[in-house]
């Protein structure tokens, strides 16, 4: 797997994992189970990562997101 994707979804499990409210342990791995059939790459025109939200953030047969600073920006809570 890509190591930019890596620290993507390690982000993702300290953010479920995080704060107030954390999600449970076995939530959290449900939650990654979900997400595996879609993990493939490169990234096709019909994947999640293409068809939703997350569209501004992958291109076609990348092997992970854009990791341009605009993008990173924009993503990150308070700017950098």
């Amino acid at each position: 797997m890509n190591p930019t994707i890596n620290g993507v979804l390690g982000g993702v499990f300290h953010t479920l994992r995080a704060g107030a409210n954390p999600i449970e342990l076995d939530d959290a791995t449900d939650f990654f189970k979900r997400l595996d059939p879609h993990m493939s790459s490169p990234v096709s025109e019909i994947s999640i990562w293409l068809t939703s939200d997350a569209n501004a953030d992958f291109e076609p047969n990348a092997a992970a997101p854009i990791m341009r600073t605009q993008n990173i920006i924009q993503k990150a809570p308070n700017g950098l």
